[in-house]
């Protein structure tokens, strides 16, 4: 029988838990690969044709792809976040009153499919527009604002980065506070009064850290 060490391990490992960056995901992918490229070309150029009033065009023209050849999570992640980007664009359009009830079949089916693949439901999500929508513009750079950029976005120039970007550092800061849980959990069950004590004190200051991220909302959104 595992201990409750291991076991919490083992649900973060199920659960995409990372160590490092806590619920969001850890170097998300940019690219997939023939014929999943004609989703990103789509959700990459989103702003463009939705000014032209080309994006439904381009939607409609779009093959009917198998999710078979997503292989692995991340790749799986990026593909639900393109097509959440491409769905809200569709049904959404340039706003106003032409709004579109029904997608077609041809996202709506492995949109679908891919949902209940990961246990994700059909629609944009936190997970996808601020755990899954970052890169680091410097790899070998600082996990910082200015050194990270969204893979994603919408019109409306950089608000919506602010505000998905300083969400996301505000998730990485907390994630410390994660990885102490399963310590907390050992030293009550232990007894051992001493370390579940530093376990709290851990806690609290990664929560300080996420607040004091959450603050550069004001400045970057």
């Amino acid at each position: 029988m595992s201990s409750p060490m291991e076991h919490s391990w083992t649900i973060f490992e199920e659960y995409h838990i990372d160590e490092d960056v806590g619920f969001a995901l850890p170097l998300p992918l940019e690219e997939l690969p023939h014929p999943y490229d004609a989703w990103i070309s789509i959700a990459r150029n989103l702003p463009e044709l939705i000014k032209n009033n080309q994006l439904r065009m381009e939607v409609e023209k779009l093959a009917m792809l198998s999710i078979d050849g997503l292989r692995g999570h991340r790749a799986q992640r990026l593909g639900h976040l393109v097509l959440g980007y491409i769905t809200m664009a569709y049904v959404w359009g340039q706003g106003g009153g032409d709004i579109r009830k029904v997608l077609p079949s041809n996202i709506a089916v492995p949109y679908c499919k891919l949902s209940e693949k990961l246990g994700l439901p059909p629609i944009l999500l936190y997970a996808d527009c601020v755990l899954a929508n970052w890169k680091k513009k410097d790899p070998s750079g600082p996990m910082t604002y200015e050194n990270m950029d969204i893979l994603f976005s919408f019109p409306g120039g950089d608000c919506g980065k602010g505000f998905f970007l300083v969400s996301l550092l505000v998730e990485i800061a907390a994630a410390s506070a994660i990885k102490v849980i399963p310590i907390i959990f050992d030293a009550v069950k232990r007894e051992d009064s001493d370390t579940l004590q530093r376990a709290l004190l851990d806690v609290s200051s990664s929560l300080h850290k996420a607040l004091d991220v959450f603050s550069q909302i004001h400045s970057k959104y």
